[in-house]
């Protein structure tokens, strides 16, 4: 006629125990563990782009500064792009994202470069159009860094506008 004593206590204690299971995965069990490190890789690949940061800041702001700092900047990042060049990859694959990210990075440094001459020259309009070419490079660039684990790669030197 009714529930025996017996199984009451044990889906109680199963009820309980499904609880305390689901409160440990849901509270973090395991948390005293470290997250795995970096690699070496997105270390150095991290350390330049920080580096450059750094360097491209020391110029100052354009809107600050005038025109004349566009085009040291995008030097730095030229030269950022050739020390990621001769970053060594562990594998394969790693080998294949260095070579991509840094002919991202180097395309749009590359174009700012001449988007800088472009406007010196008094040819403004085609300075934006260039800008705007290389831009998804640069977009491009950042988020595979990224994915490689440097995100410090895609922190702007200054916030866009």
């Amino acid at each position: 006629m009714g529930v025996s004593v017996e199984s009451s206590v044990v889906r109680r204690a199963s009820i309980i125990t499904l609880l305390v299971g689901l409160a440990l995965v849901v509270g973090g069990c395991g948390r005293g563990k470290e997250e795995p490190k970096r690699s070496a890789l997105a270390e150095s690949l991290a350390e330049l782009c920080e580096q450059a940061r750094a360097d491209t800041e020391e110029l100052g702001l354009s809107s600050e500064k005038g025109f004349a700092v566009i085009q040291p900047g995008a030097e730095i990042g030229v030269r950022l792009a050739g020390e990621i060049g001769k970053l060594k990859g562990a594998t394969p694959a790693e080998k294949e994202q260095i070579a991509s990210l840094a002919e991202y990075f180097r395309f749009y440094h590359n174009e700012i470069v001449a988007a800088a001459k472009l406007y010196a020259a008094g040819n403004s309009e085609v300075y934006a159009i260039t800008v705007g070419r290389a831009r998804p490079s640069l977009v491009s660039g950042e988020a595979l860094a990224t994915r490689m684990g440097a995100p410090e790669c895609a922190v702007r030197p200054f916030p866009d506008r």
